[in-house]
């Protein structure tokens, strides 16, 4: 949540600063077209992918986007270790619809609304899953499934560095449903009462089940502008 605030509070200082100084040439497109590429995503210690997408301007305040994202053991070279199974496999896709507050200002604020769709499959080894009733199962080996969907709504901006390149910072809140499955499983075994002693990111490999809950989105996207 911290790191989110922080985002926030970036995006309106960098903002008001870029307003202050002398104005420049408007944007040669009103409605520009835009690739993206995703800077945190492939860095993630427990679900790391590459995640590029596209953004499509359809007039001086209306954007539409899809980002997709792929990651898998073959891929993956900065993130994959001891916190991801073996034959780890995810993809993800993303559409979203941006509003620009203000189309003259060189910074370009927007509020969005995200859609996303998340498929994560992989094998887990001497590990264990949590129960609904706080206990848990430990094993030898399990496949693990996790289904994701949900929305979000963000608030971000568009900061140029350079005339083609820049940053797409954003942070938001929404609603998310997950359902995690463990199949195959061998040796299972009772691993006594669940104590609350790992991170979140560590946690959701371990729930069993579904879950409906409120959900964060914060990060940065290299953009380049192609028109």
């Amino acid at each position: 949540m911290k790191r989110t605030l922080f985002l926030i509070c970036f995006i309106v200082a960098y903002s008001s600063f870029s307003q202050t100084e002398p104005k420049v040439a408007k944007e040669v497109n009103a409605a520009p077209s835009i690739i993206t590429f995703n800077l945190l995503s492939s860095f993630s210690p427990y679900n790391p992918r590459y995640r590029l997408g596209y953004i499509k301007g359809f007039s001086e305040r209306w954007r539409a986007g899809l980002d997709i994202g792929y990651g898998s053991e073959a891929i993956n070279f900065f993130s994959i270790g001891e916190n991801v199974g073996k034959d780890y496999q995810l993809f993800e896709i993303r559409p979203e619809v941006y509003f620009i507050l203000n189309p003259a200002n060189k910074v370009k604020q927007h509020i969005s609304l995200e859609l996303f769709y998340i498929d994560q499959k992989e094998t887990l080894i001497d590990n264990n899953y949590i129960l609904e009733n706080d206990n848990r199962v430990e094993f030898d080996r399990a496949d693990f499934h996790r289904k994701k969907i949900g929305t979000h709504l963000k608030y971000g901006a568009f900061l140029p560095i350079t005339r083609k390149f820049g940053v797409n910072a954003y942070a938001g809140l929404g609603i998310k449903y997950r359902d995690n499955t463990f199949s195959n499983i061998i040796n299972p075994r009772s691993g006594g009462e669940f104590l609350d002693e790992f991170s979140f990111f560590e946690r959701y490999r371990e729930e069993d089940g579904s879950l409906f809950s409120m959900n964060f989105s914060f990060g940065f996207k290299l953009y380049y502008l192609l028109n």
